[in-house]
């Protein structure tokens, strides 16, 4: 199902939130998984742990690819809620469907953190 460019823009407001909760504070450090984010979250690396994660995941697709790498570029923005922040505002210029296809990935990355550490 496409989604249009409001409903792209609710669905970065609302990952922006849960990114922030998970990422920031309400950790549960120490729980046994295995994926050793719990370094990484102390030590404030996750963000851009994942944001690498994506540039590799989706290398195969030019526009998606090249707005993540300017990103990384930056290293003030290389944060994922300012990635989130850029879709709520409406300023990638990506089109609707790497939008929601990057919030899709997100989802589950922020969905397992949340399982996990949460």
């Amino acid at each position: 199902m496409a989604l249009n460019q409001r409903q792209i823009q609710t669905k970065a407001l609302m990952l922006c939130g849960r990114w922030l909760r998970v990422s920031r504070r309400g950790i549960a450090l120490g729980s046994g998984c295995g994926c050793n984010f719990d370094v990484a979250i102390e030590s404030g690396q996750l963000d851009e742990l994942l944001l690498d994660h994506y540039i590799d995941l989706f290398s195969h697709r030019p526009n998606l690819s090249k707005w993540l790498n300017s990103h990384a570029d930056k290293t003030r923005s290389s944060r994922v809620d300012r990635l989130l922040q850029d879709l709520v505002e409406g300023t990638s210029r990506l089109p609707l469907d790497d939008s929601n296809d990057f919030m899709s990935a997100l989802e589950v990355s922020i969905s397992s953190i949340e399982e996990y550490h949460v």
